[in-house]
């Protein structure tokens, strides 16, 4: 059952009688036809027995919990209203005030929409915790209006009617200047109130009236020129000040709803971190091996993952995780990693300040005493050193660079070893010259100084028309005398070199060696 209810299927079908609830409350016309009448009153119905059953559900699975959804509450308190006006019309007939009056929670069931919209809903959960700011707002407004209209009733209330002074629009008692002063702040047309009651109307006097004339007849004051500085110091404290006071309580109520929807999912997805580090650590010791919990990161969204990242990138966040037996890390050293990344992402700062994210005294000590057997300090300031993943990383770019030179220098010393042998294949070749053997002795010589011997006591030449001749070395004259030095060819290459360990850690590198 609780797979059902949670299923999106579930959602969507209650999303679809949502909204054919709200198409049939549109079609409400109180001049339609009785069968028109009855047909919406019975789809109604259909409605409400549907919510009713979601209702039951949900209660069924969720049981007490159920409650703990603010938007649960609001739907079952729609669906218990919904459910006594049925009862109230069959009882009543289906008229009387109280049977339209309870009708009114047919359209709390619109309401429900926004569960399922999410604009909506950060939008009524932010005029739910506005509420607390705008009714301090709200009472400051009210003092304010208070004062000012008190001081209306002192400045003007015997003020002669005219053309935007009547009957209703006056300072003659405290209601009406609170009205008017209401209908100032909207700022319908305030100016030409303000121009009023500072202006001389037709037939005033500027003799005080006692009650008695005022009764007998009416009020005949002149304006006053206070009527500038009275209306525009209104205008601009409530316009300008409380009004935007007003504007700054629900964008601050805003960000708090927008700060706890964030802070609801960071909270998903570090359930979802316990629940994939259980798995692979059973029983539960708080060790993992470094590659398994870079995995299981790269399966989870940001914040707290790296989902759709390089695995590269997830090693460098760990860089400043402690690493027990050289390649295993610690349960608590990772989630305070994810809790410092997450406080970055509320807040929208880079990545790059992790190390700045610095966590309050008491808190840090209550996490660290829950794992009395694990080291804890901060590694880049312990005497004894250990061993982190940042000294992992720079081992295994270390051990990649030195792999890379001992390939660049084997391929090197085979050039240059096939060279040499190519040159020394070319200078023990038998050469091989055209010369034309009616030619002086003299002239040979010269041309022939490097006449090999074939080991016959002749030597091989080649005549003008490239046919090899074979001519006798003792006819030859002597030629003069010179050294040929050949180098020996070099022993064969050995392609495993001895490389020094270049660096303090066990070299290569544990991870590396996999």
């Amino acid at each position: 059952c609780r797979d059902a209810v949670e299923s999106r299927a579930f959602d969507v079908v209650i999303l679809a009688l949502i909204l054919g609830n709200t198409v049939l409350l549109c079609l409400d016309d109180p001049t339609a036809s009785a069968e028109f009448a009855s047909t919406s009153e019975s789809l109604s119905t259909a409605f409400v027995l549907a919510f009713n059953v979601e209702a039951a559900m949900k209660l069924y699975v969720y049981r007490s919990g159920y409650f703990q959804d603010s938007w649960n509450a609001l739907d079952l308190l729609v669906v218990i209203g919904s459910d006594v006006s049925i009862v109230a019309g069959f009882a009543l007939g289906g008229k009387g005030s109280v049977v339209q009056g309870l009708r009114a929670f047919r359209v709390g069931r619109v309401l429900r929409l926004a569960r399922y919209v999410t604009s909506l809903e950060v939008m009524i959960n932010t005029l739910v915790v506005a509420v607390p700011g705008l009714l301090n707002a709200t009472g400051l407004l009210g003092l304010v209006i208070f004062l000012y209209s008190c001081l209306g009733v002192g400045l003007f209330g015997t003020t002669a009617y005219g053309p935007e002074i009547t009957e209703s629009v006056n300072f003659q008692n405290f209601c009406n200047s609170a009205f008017l002063l209401l209908r100032a702040a909207t700022g319908e047309s305030w100016h030409l109130v303000m121009y009023a009651f500072a202006s001389e109307q037709p037939g005033c006097t500027g003799e005080v009236q006692t009650p008695e004339k005022l009764q007998s007849d009416g009020p005949r004051g002149c304006g006053s020129a206070f009527a500038y500085p009275f209306f525009i110091t209104f205008e601009l404290l409530v316009v300008l000040v409380m009004m935007n006071l007003i504007i700054a309580v629900l964008v601050d109520s805003f960000s708090q709803v927008q700060q706890k929807r964030l802070l609801c999912f960071y909270s998903k997805q570090v359930d979802l971190f316990v629940e994939a580090w259980e798995s692979k650590d059973k029983p539960f010791i708080g060790y993992l091996h470094l590659d398994v919990v870079a995995d299981i990161l790269l399966k989870i969204a940001p914040p707290v993952g790296f989902q759709g990242s390089k695995r590269k990138r997830v090693l460098h966040s760990m860089r400043p995780i402690r690493l027990f037996d050289g390649d295993t890390v610690h349960f608590r050293d990772v989630l305070m990693l994810c809790a410092q990344r997450g406080f970055l992402w509320l807040r929208e700062e880079p990545e790059r300040d992790i190390e700045k994210v610095r966590f309050q005294h008491d808190v840090l000590a209550d996490w660290i005493s829950l794992f009395p057997d694990v080291p804890f300090g901060d590694g880049y300031k312990e005497k004894e050193k250990p061993l982190l993943v940042a000294h992992f990383i720079i081992a295994s770019h270390v051990h990649r660079f030195v792999d890379r030179k001992r390939i660049y220098w084997r391929i090197r010393r085979l050039a240059e070893e096939e060279e040499k042998q190519k040159q020394l294949q070319k200078r023990n070749q038998p050469q091989h010259l055209p010369i034309d053997i009616d030619s002086p002795p003299d002239a040979i010589a010269d041309a022939f100084a490097l006449l090999q011997d074939t080991g016959a006591g002749v030597g091989i030449f080649e005549d003008m028309l490239g046919t090899a001749q074979t001519v006798p070395i003792a006819a030859l004259p002597p030629l003069p005398a010179f050294d040929l030095e050949v180098e020996p060819p070099s022993p064969a290459l050995h392609l495993e070199v001895d490389m020094p360990n270049l660096s303090p850690l066990p070299w290569p590198p544990p991870m590396s060696r996999r």
